[in-house]
């Protein structure tokens, strides 16, 4: 979390932000050309950052014959003269090098890309998970260890995993008498794909921070920004809201036997009618929802969050928006005349372009839905 000396430089349109650019733990800031705008969202992509640096010099000329130096950490931050402290925008891995006359040009990879590649269980050995015996929250930490071979250290140390997220979302979704319960049948699935599925059925937020760790969230557990965007922070902003995407009725299967995949029940829910809206039927067979009690929490957030129109917000702003995140609830302050005057939105999306120093936001209206 940033200081409030640094937010405030960050709101400020005065204070001069200066590039940190690290690789293998030594610091290459005055080598940087160009890095491509940095964007991460809620649909389990690969974060992917090119950053060209000066080889005039022959700085980097021993990687010619090294090829270690694939795979090693990187990350783009920022900081402010004056402060010691630095702000992480992306933490990856050297995918690929290109070495021009006198440029070096590196592509990282953030530690979801290990994810896309990983499977779990195959046609022949698959892999079950029996969510009546299982908690979710561990089955994952397993599917991101075991399988996709990140770090397992169960503190806050651990260099992927945000542990202390991890744990606030263990927490959510083992709520007292409403868990989540899920199983699962896997035949060679990735791990990135079986990440998605749990996002989908909990209604949550999985991603990759700053600091290069995957990171989870509940969507009812967002962190709440820093600051209110009321317009002086605001390049531009534009409200979008439509029909498309919206759900009006949902059934979920539950309890599939792996002998017959006959389901032991289902539970449907619909909250206000639209003519042109969706039905949303969840019977897959590869991940499902173990328990009535789950399946009914997962119909009830589903129609919460996906029944009122979908309706977004593109935000435009300078340097105030590189300290929001994905799945950050942010305020939208003073836009609009009272009672619109405040409206809370949560971050789906977010590019910083740290060559202009500008951030754009793609939010979600929070609806208000008893």
């Amino acid at each position: 979390m940033a200081s409030a000396a640094f937010i405030a430089k960050c709101q400020a349109k005065t204070d001069e932000p200066s590039i940190v650019f690290t690789y293998n733990t030594t610091d290459y800031s005055d080598y940087v050309i160009n890095i491509s705008p940095i964007s991460r969202d809620a649909e389990m992509t690969a974060g992917v950052v090119t950053v060209k640096l000066n080889n005039g010099a022959g700085t980097f000329n021993s990687f010619l014959n090294d090829w270690t130096v694939l795979g090693k950490q990187a990350s783009v931050a920022f900081n402010f003269a004056g402060l010691a402290e630095n702000h992480t925008l992306f933490t990856g891995y050297v995918d690929t090098i290109e070495m021009g006359l006198d440029t070096i040009t590196m592509t990282l990879k953030d530690r979801l890309a290990t994810c896309l590649a990983k499977t779990v269980g195959s046609g022949e050995v698959p892999v079950t998970y029996d969510g009546n015996f299982t908690i979710l929250g561990n089955v994952v930490w397993a599917w991101l260890t075991t399988y996709a071979g990140l770090n397992a250290t169960a503190s806050t140390a651990n260099p992927d995993i945000d542990y202390t997220a991890w744990g606030v979302w263990w927490n959510e979704l083992e709520d007292s008498g409403n868990e989540y319960r899920l199983s699962a049948y896997l035949t060679g699935q990735t791990v990135a794909n079986c990440l998605k599925r749990i996002m989908e059925l909990t209604n949550s937020y999985i991603w990759v921070n700053g600091a290069g760790k995957i990171t989870f969230e509940h969507y009812t557990t967002g962190n709440v920004g820093a600051f209110a965007y009321e317009k002086e922070y605001c390049l531009d902003r534009v409200y979008k809201s439509t029909m498309d995407g919206v759900i009006g009725y949902v059934k979920a299967y539950y309890g599939f036997d792996t002998t017959t995949w006959e389901a032991a029940g289902n539970v449907a829910g619909q909250l206000i009618v639209y003519t042109s809206a969706q039905d949303l039927v969840e019977e897959d067979i590869s991940i499902w929802h173990a328990t009535v009690i789950s399946a009914t929490r997962y119909v009830n957030e589903t129609l919460a969050r996906l029944n009122p129109p979908i309706s977004t917000f593109t935000i435009q702003t300078a340097m105030a928006g590189f300290i929001s995140d994905v799945g950050n609830t942010e305020n939208l302050l003073n836009h609009y005349s009272a009672p619109d005057n405040t409206i809370d939105v949560m971050v789906d999306q977010i590019t910083y372009d740290v060559m202009n120093w500008e951030t754009t936001i793609l939010a979600s209206k929070v609806w208000a839905i008893s």
